[in-house]
């Protein structure tokens, strides 16, 4: 019960294991090291790349088949192929997608300054100051109209 936990073995020690199994192979005497050199192997196996990855390479472009007329390509070589394009594809689609969010967010920056602009000097206009610092009435009548639009009218 206590050697059914036996730490896996690596490296030189697993070299010399099996250099004893190779000499000792019909005793019992090393039994418990051939269980834990099976174990070593079979945690080699899983540290190994997943199947659907193995698949994917076996299968990948340029990999070809031996039949009995020649060499033929794989049915199923562009798989791997298959994977990279449609990757490229979605990067490609949302780059653009980016790029048009950019071009929008400047074009209403700009209409926005534009606005900006314009109250500036509806605001500017309106408030037109006599000599004693006090607003023209006939351009607060205009404000409050909404005739004001532009500056050419009333550059005096």
């Amino acid at each position: 019960m206590d050697k059914k936990y036996r730490k896996p073995l690596y490296g030189i020690e697993k070299k010399k294991v099996q250099k004893k199994i190779d000499r000792n192979k019909q005793t019992k005497k090393y039994k418990h090291y051939q269980k834990a050199l099976q174990e070593t192997q079979s945690e080699e196996k899983t540290l190994e790349q997943p199947a659907f990855l193995k698949n994917l390479l076996e299968n990948a472009e340029g990999v070809e088949k031996e039949d009995g007329k020649g060499i033929e390509r794989s049915k199923k070589s562009d798989r791997f192929g298959k994977v990279v394009r449609e990757r490229e594809e979605e990067d490609r689609v949302r780059e653009e997608l980016r790029e048009e969010r950019e071009r929008d967010i400047a074009r209403q920056k700009k209409e926005k300054a534009g606005a900006r602009k314009k109250r500036k000097i509806t605001t500017f206009l309106a408030t037109k100051k006599t000599s004693r610092g006090q607003p023209v009435i006939s351009s607060k009548i205009n404000l409050l109209l909404g005739k004001i639009e532009t500056g050419a009218k009333y550059n005096r």
